[in-house]
């Protein structure tokens, strides 16, 4: 069996064989194939709709013109967007679009989050220089994708890449983008939990609806993260009179905890570093999270950031001059320094029983909302009522204890993750040079555990308690269904919350069982919706987070 992959200028034929399969999901399976011309990457779709293949030729035609940053072997992939269709039989099946090496680009979640960054040896950890300028260069593409009339709608950190030595970012995933091509916009199908807009969550809009104002509010809140430790903006502490169950609850009902005019029913975390930005990088948050509508387009966000860049607007660390990864905000004090000092506190402090726990574990969809008379926030929002635990719910609670206890004392993860930088080149280099610091030697202390941990476990252990496939059959228990149901569901939300360190396996062995079964989507999407609606899962849940 051959395919015949249209390159730019020349059509190959290659043989199926002969590719090297590089991944898996829900939509296909992804092959290197190395060609004179370069190093591709194809996607073969499993099952490539009428739909799906008109929207990739006008993502093809309309491509943007700097996807690809350089020429010859300098050239950086900026977006891996598509070249030219993948035929089989005369017939599209997929498309072929630049590889992006893994070993030479990493996902943006290790400069956002401290534990990923411990887990890569070689890897320095992020100072600020550092993080300003992957935030000019990720807005930057961003502003450049939206000029060409795109909007990326799902976006999530494990949709971004960086090269570690030029600070370069690459777009992936862009066969899903919101395209416009000759006046007819071709919408994205999805969007990622902790990355909706507020006006979507609380008027219930689908992707296809959303634009350029999902883009600006989704990445303000990646570049939250990014200053702030992998804290979410709408990751707070919420007061005595209300109780929610999802950051995404957070965020529909407008409980901003950071603003220069904090939110009365919300309280920060303490481990937040945001006293120690700027005025006007506050200000530019303040916006966001205030007023969705207003969120601040991307080349306001290139410009803030170059401009404190090359206005050498950081400084050295007072208490630490010569660490490279303590550079603080000239005027303010050093974020590193605060942080280390919280992670001490927490590492040292002797752990206090609360009665109650105001952090919400995350899920994928908001679930229950339970308010008394408080000050409306700037948005319009359904208020629903919250369900009680039920005998059966109490069952699972019980079960999921016990999986969590056999996983903590058993489970020892192994870090998979190797990577290497690509030779230097930037084209916005920074102006400020990271100061010099010896030779460290190599890390062994273990990473702080990360806060997310536990509620994802919880909900690894509900699933547990369904029935795997155990061949590739096509008629499935319904156990065995709904198994396959949380394949999409579980690698998004395990890939954001547990950040892959334990359940690359588990993904993979779902992408093996799971990919080529036969199932009606309204069927999948049933069963996911009564999955997590579950009021005995989200009880379990509150009773995990009560018990951390």
């Amino acid at each position: 069996m051959s395919l015949v992959v249209d390159l730019p200028g020349v059509s190959v034929r290659v043989g199926v064989g002969d590719l090297e399969r590089v991944g898996a999901g829900g939509e296909g399976s992804v092959y290197l194939l190395r060609h004179h011309l370069g190093t591709f990457a194809i996607k073969r779709y499993h099952q490539p709709t009428q739909g799906r293949l008109e929207k990739l030729k006008a993502t093809i035609a309309a491509r943007p013109a700097n996807a690809v940053f350089g020429e010859g072997n300098d050239a950086i992939v900026q977006m891996a967007w598509p070249l030219g269709l993948v035929k089989e039989n005369g017939a599209p099946v997929g498309f072929v679009m630049p590889y992006v090496d893994t070993k030479k680009a990493m996902e943006l979640d290790y400069f956002i989050s401290p534990v990923l960054a411990n887990d890569v040896r070689h890897l320095e950890r992020p100072n600020l220089a550092v993080r300003l300028q992957i935030a000019q260069n990720l807005c930057s593409v961003i502003n450049s994708l939206h000029e060409a009339g795109h909007h990326f709608i799902d976006f999530k950190p494990q949709n971004i890449k960086v090269y570690p030595r030029s600070l370069h970012v690459c777009l992936i995933d862009c066969d899903s983008f919101s395209v416009s091509y000759n006046g007819r916009r071709f919408p994205a199908s999805a969007y990622s939990p902790q990355f909706i807009n507020p006006i979507a969550l609380v008027n219930d809009q689908p992707p296809s609806g959303l634009g350029e104002n999902q883009d600006n509010w989704a990445i303000a809140v990646a570049l939250f993260m990014l200053f702030n430790f992998d804290l979410h903006p709408y990751d707070g502490r919420a007061s005595s009179s209300v109780t929610v169950t999802t950051v995404d609850d957070f965020v529909r009902m407008g409980l901003y905890a950071y603003g220069s005019n904090p939110h009365p029913l919300v309280a920060p975390k303490p481990a937040s570093v945001h006293g120690l930005w700027p005025t006007e990088l506050r200000a530019l948050f303040d916006r966001a999270f205030t007023d969705p509508q207003r969120a601040p387009a991307m080349l306001e966000w290139v410009q803030y950031f170059r401009g404190v860049l090359q206005n050498k607007l950081i400084s050295r660390c007072d208490a630490m001059p010569n660490a490279v990864d303590h550079l603080r905000f000239s005027g303010h004090g050093c974020m590193q320094c605060a942080f280390e000092r919280r992670q001490r506190r927490r590492v040292t402090a002797p752990q206090k029983v609360k009665r109650k726990s105001t952090e919400p574990p995350v899920a994928a969809q908001a679930n229950s909302v339970a308010i008394s008379s408080s000050p409306s926030p700037s948005y319009n929002i359904p208020l629903p009522t919250q369900k009680k635990m039920s005998d059966g719910a109490k069952t699972v609670w019980g079960l999921l204890i016990f999986f969590l206890l056999v996983w903590l004392f058993n489970d020892t993860p192994e870090r998979r993750i190797q990577a290497t930088a690509p030779p230097p080149h930037t084209a916005n280099p920074s102006p400020i040079a990271a100061p010099q610091a010896p030779e460290r030697p190599i890390q062994t202390t273990p990473p702080l555990p990360h806060t997310a941990n536990s509620s994802s476990q919880a909900f690894y252990f509900y699933n547990l308690l369904l029935k795997k496939p155990t061949g590739l059959s096509t008629s499935l228990t319904t156990e065995e269904t709904r198994w396959c149901a949380f394949q999409d569901y579980r690698i998004s939300y395990l890939k954001e919350m547990v950040r892959r360190e334990l359940f690359e396996t588990q993904i993979q062995e779902f992408n093996n069982l799971c990919v080529n079964k036969d199932f009606s989507l309204d069927v999948l999407e049933a069963i996911k919706v009564k999955e997590l609606s579950d009021p005995g899962l989200q009880q379990a849940l509150q009773r995990r987070a009560d018990l951390e």
